[in-house]
């Protein structure tokens, strides 16, 4: 393996994916490495390594632990798998598949009991319980100005710049319980507006910010 377009840490193993592979490209390939062993990934009889392709045709964008599970996020669908007690190890289901699956892959924010993530035009939540992403309904007049644009007196930007997906950026606030996204507008390559969605007060506010980051990281001296 080469390269990964992103790695996952569950239940002890490290998982890999999108990958270039002996040359070859494979974007809904995903393998594990053997138990505790995260560059350990050559299936053999004293290992537990292993790969699973996952769906036909898409591409996995992201993945990352709910509960026992790890989600896969591609851009056709939603995938989960867990552990079992049989010589399968992993089990792989498809969960959705449909228009709201990934569409920005580091959209996504894992707040512990929920991920959050852009779809085509829209906010989606995932939670243990749900079979399908969420739309927020209070989320859904703010998070317009994304996929839209906004023109007001006090503050004029474009629509996302699609061409520049790759740099949407997702960060979670534990201490303040706070979404952070950023994103380029119009013909910006680099993100240059951000959004704040509260998910504990009262009025669940949502704050415009100013200016982009391309990342987030929680820090306490």
């Amino acid at each position: 393996i080469t390269k990964a377009g992103c790695v996952a840490v569950h239940r002890g193993f490290a998982f890999w994916a999108d990958l270039q592979q002996d040359g070859e490209y494979f974007p809904n390939k995903v393998v594990w490495s053997d138990f505790k062993g995260p560059i350990s990934y050559f299936p053999t009889a004293d290992s537990l390594a292993g790969f699973q392709e996952v769906g036909t045709s898409e591409r996995i964008l992201r993945m990352a632990p709910l509960g026992d599970y790890l989600y896969i996020y591609t851009d056709q669908a939603i995938h989960r798998c867990a552990l079992v007690a049989s010589e399968e190890l992993f089990n792989f289901e498809q969960l959705y598949r449909g228009q709201d699956a990934m569409r920005f892959k580091h959209s996504l924010i894992d707040t512990g009991d929920a991920h959050f993530y852009w779809s085509e035009n829209k906010i989606m939540m995932v939670t243990l319980g749900d079979s399908a992403p969420l739309e927020i309904p209070w989320m859904r007049p703010t998070s317009a100005l994304i996929f839209d644009g906004i023109s007001e007196t006090d503050a004029a930007y474009d629509p996302i710049n699609r061409e520049m997906c790759d740099l949407v950026t997702g960060g979670w606030n534990d201490n303040t319980k706070e979404l952070w996204w950023s994103w380029p507008t119009g013909d910006n390559l680099c993100p240059n507006v951000s959004l704040v969605f509260n998910l504990t007060r009262a009025q669940n506010p949502a704050d415009l910010v100013d200016h982009g980051f391309t990342a987030f990281c929680l820090y306490e001296s």
